[in-house]
């Protein structure tokens, strides 16, 4: 009677253990800068997944597009969601990019936020990049897809003057990333989602739909459209409309 207790105790630990769910809030600047305006990196991680995002998600204040990213352990597989409007989500996978990942390590060591953390170098074109990572945390994760097999990413460094570093790691019961990723998402390849991406940071304004250019004596202005030379010029007024600051700003 006893062990069948102590074993649904251990049991039991053993379970918490495995749920045990992380949030590390990241801070960014640039030489030494912090920007104001810019919303906070939220990583929630357990042994199972992380998920990378910012406060604005979060608090469903981003503007669209935005992308919330997945990497499901211990695969390292990474799963990319854009939300492009609302209702509209896609989604790809890469399950080879993180294994790819190559890294110089070293002797150096320093504390973030309480945890030994251990430094790390990779280089990605012209990029050097430091990264700061602990095992202490005993799961991995980060605020981006770079080392995210060496352990738990507390700092990365890129050139010496772009930095991202932890300024929170706190215990959590619930994400809330159900309610984000509460919609149908359309699976697409990598080539077709970067494609979407992209192309939804745009507003198309179409000018002119079914308009007949040519020349001709019977071509004639209308309230709409202005044709000159003999209908081999048109014009027509049109009304952009309004961009916002934070798109201004989401867009450098």
């Amino acid at each position: 009677m006893h062990q069948r207790i102590l074993l649904s105790f251990f049991i039991f630990l053993s379970s918490l253990t495995f749920a045990q769910t992380y949030e590390v809030q990241y801070v960014s600047s640039y030489n030494g800068k912090v920007n104001a305006e810019q919303p906070f990196t939220i990583v929630w991680a357990n042994e199972k997944e992380n998920f990378i995002l910012n406060t604005k998600i979060r608090e469903q204040k981003a503007e669209f597009p935005f992308e919330i990213t997945k990497i499901e352990k211990p695969s390292n597989t990474v799963i990319s969601y854009a939300f492009l409007k609302p209702n509209e989500i896609i989604s790809t996978s890469d399950s080879e990019s993180v294994g790819k990942q190559t890294f110089e390590f070293t002797n150096e060591t320093k504390k973030i936020l309480g945890y030994t953390c251990k430094k790390a170098i990779t280089k990605i074109n012209s990029n050097t990049i430091e990264i700061w990572y602990t095992n202490d945390l005993k799961i991995h994760g980060g605020p981006s897809t770079l080392g995210q097999s060496l352990g738990f990413v507390l700092e990365i460094e890129r050139n010496k003057n772009s930095l991202i570093t932890a300024m929170l790691i706190k215990k959590i019961k619930k994400t809330g990333i159900d309610k984000i990723l509460n919609g149908h998402v359309n699976s697409t390849d990598q080539l077709g989602y970067k494609d979407l991406v992209w192309k939804s940071r745009f507003t198309t304004l179409k000018v002119f739909e079914n308009e007949t250019i040519n020349f001709s004596d019977d071509s004639k202005s209308d309230s709409d459209v202005k044709r000159f030379a003999k209908g081999t010029i048109i014009l027509k007024k049109i009304k952009f409309p309004k961009i916002s600051e934070a798109k201004i700003f989401s867009s450098n």
